[in-house]
Parts: C-alpha cells; sequence; structure tokens
C-alpha cells in the first residue's frame, strides 16, 4: 500500500514538473523563412507568432549576425578643413537589431539587468569597443544614433497583439518591420518571455535572406567574373551620362 502511494506521488510530481516546464517555454513560427533582395526590394515585413506563459511579456528581436564595423572621427582642423582625426572600431555588433515589445522595456524590469539587454542600450555590454583614439566622446552613443540613421537599429513598442490563454500560456503575434538596407545573409528571431523582470523562457528561429534577379547577377560578376563586371559597370556609367546629358541639352533648347 505505501509502494503505491508513493509511486502515486512520484507521478503526480512528475505531472506538476511537466505541466510547469511546458507553461515556462516559448512557442515560435516565423513567415516567411526566407527573403527576397532583389531590384525592387525597399523593405518588407516578417510576421512571428507563437505562444509564451500567460503571466509574462513577449520581447521580440530580429537580429543580424554580429560583425566588426570600423567607424573615422571627423573634425575641423584649424577651423578651416574637415579631416579625419581618430578611428572607432565595434566588434560583435549585429547587422541588424530591431526589437519589438508591447510596452517600453523600462516598464517591464524591476531592476537593470537582463530584460535591459533586450533592448539597443544593452547592446554596450555585448559589442567590444576599441576607441582609444577617441577622447571625451560616448563613442557608444554615436553608433546607435549611426544605425538607427540607416534604419538597421529600431525600437518598436505596441505592435504585438495576445490572442486567448488557455492551459497557462497565451498566443502572440508581431510584424517585424525589416530596413531597406537588408544585405543578404542569415538572422535570427529571437523571443524572450518576460515576468517579473526576469527572462523565464526564449525561443529562436533562422531567416535566410538572399539576392535575386539582377543584384544577384550583379553580385555573381562581381565576384566571379570581375573583368566583365568592370566592363558592364563602366558601360552603365557611360549611358547614364549620355542619358543625362541629352536630358539637360533638350531642356536648354526651349
Amino acid at each position: 500500500m505505501k509502494i503505491r502511494l508513493l509511486l502515486l506521488f512520484a507521478v503526480l510530481c512528475l505531472s506538476s514538473a511537466s505541466a510547469a516546464s511546458a507553461q515556462d517555454s516559448v512557442r515560435l513560427t516565423v513567415k516567411p523563412q526566407a527573403v527576397d533582395i532583389g531590384t525592387l526590394y525597399n523593405g518588407t515585413t516578417v510576421q512571428a507568432s507563437g505562444a509564451i506563459p500567460a503571466d509574462s511579456e513577449a520581447v521580440v528581436r530580429f537580429l543580424g549576425v554580429p560583425s566588426k564595423v570600423h567607424m573615422k572621427q571627423t573634425a575641423k582642423v584649424g577651423g578651416v578643413v574637415w579631416m579625419n582625426t581618430a578611428s572607432v572600431d565595434f566588434e560583435k555588433a549585429p547587422s541588424v537589431c530591431i526589437v519589438s515589445s508591447t510596452q517600453d522595456l523600462k516598464k517591464l524590469e524591476t531592476t537593470p539587468g537582463p530584460v535591459d539587454d533586450l533592448s539597443l542600450a544593452g547592446l554596450r555590454k555585448s559589442i567590444v569597443i576599441d576607441a582609444r583614439e577617441c577622447k571625451g566622446l560616448d563613442v557608444f552613443a554615436e553608433f546607435l544614433k549611426m544605425k538607427k540613421k540607416e534604419g538597421l537599429y529600431r525600437e518598436v513598442s505596441g505592435n504585438i497583439s495576445y490572442g486567448k490563454i488557455s492551459k497557462g500560456v497565451k498566443t502572440f503575434q508581431v510584424s517585424i518591420p525589416l530596413p531597406s538596407r537588408l544585405s543578404p545573409g542569415v538572422y535570427t528571431v529571437d523571443v524572450a518571455a518576460v515576468r517579473n523582470g526576469q527572462i523565464v523562457a526564449r525561443g529562436q528561429e533562422t531567416i535566410d535572406a538572399k539576392l535575386v534577379g539582377a543584384p544577384a547577377l550583379m553580385a555573381s560578376l562581381a565576384f566571379n567574373h570581375s573583368i566583365l563586371y568592370g566592363f558592364l559597370a563602366t558601360l552603365i556609367a557611360l549611358l547614364a551620362g549620355l542619358g543625362i546629358g541629352l536630358v539637360f541639352q533638350s531642356k536648354g533648347a526651349h
């Protein structure tokens, strides 16, 4: 009898643990899983949907691969000429970082910590900066300013919607705006479930962005047939110049 009770108690404990584990998890689906960058590409949107624990909030990030960025600091020398006066390197900087949340991330954190790391400002902890030549300048702030201006770094709040709650989980959906300056490569969609300022579960999917059509042809020529690529580039430049000259000449004739 005691053995049966012990076995029943063990089964109940395992069932409770399994249920808790299932609730503290993330389900994620991304559509489309591939983005074509053609001649007319000017940005697009990616749909991410899934489920998170019912008592948590979703933070979704679209991330490019970490890379190295080299920047120059310019200043007016002698009050006359603008020149490059210093250089700074940023390593492990994601090529793209778009953060989506239901509300401002500062409202989701109790103390500076894991949630803050999900924001653009939190990239300061992961990016390695070599700014020995730059004195008295917040180079990271300038880096963020440049990336935002290029449309490659963004924070968007209020674009995540939730569905019904069932068995301790709730569904979510978000439209992620992709920049027009998207480079070919593999990107990651990362979802974090946040509860009381802590990340309780995460999920990831990847998206492949590739060149198609004329951009793919030009890239292939540039890498595999450099001489032909140079000839075509020169020919296109000459034809473009000729066309502009004819336009202005015709306008001057009136």
